[in-house]
């Protein structure tokens, strides 16, 4: 998914604990599109939202979803700059 179909889950304002509270996610990286945006389905997992900068690398450049997923790790491309495969966070 692209910043461009972010679909909004929040309201102007919203901060990132309350989006995470909604169960949806948290990207204020780019401007002009939903900051707080419903997740793909396969990152729906509470363990996955969090913020892109709390992310810690589970794999390497390049991983897919797939190989993401054996390694019991969190998927998301959506960001460039951050691992796109990370630790869940414990809840």
């Amino acid at each position: 998914m692209t910043p461009d179909n972010r679909k909004n889950c929040g309201f102007p304002g919203i901060t990132s604990d309350q989006c995470f509270d909604l169960g949806c996610c948290f990207d204020s990286s780019v401007g002009g599109v939903p900051w707080c945006f419903h997740p793909l389905p396969n990152q729906a997992s509470e363990q996955c939202v969090m913020e892109v900068s709390a992310r810690e690398n589970c794999g390497y450049p390049g991983i897919s979803s797939k190989e993401c997923a054996d390694r019991n790790c969190c998927f998301s491309d959506l960001v460039f700059g951050v691992p796109w495969c990370f630790f869940p966070q414990s809840v």
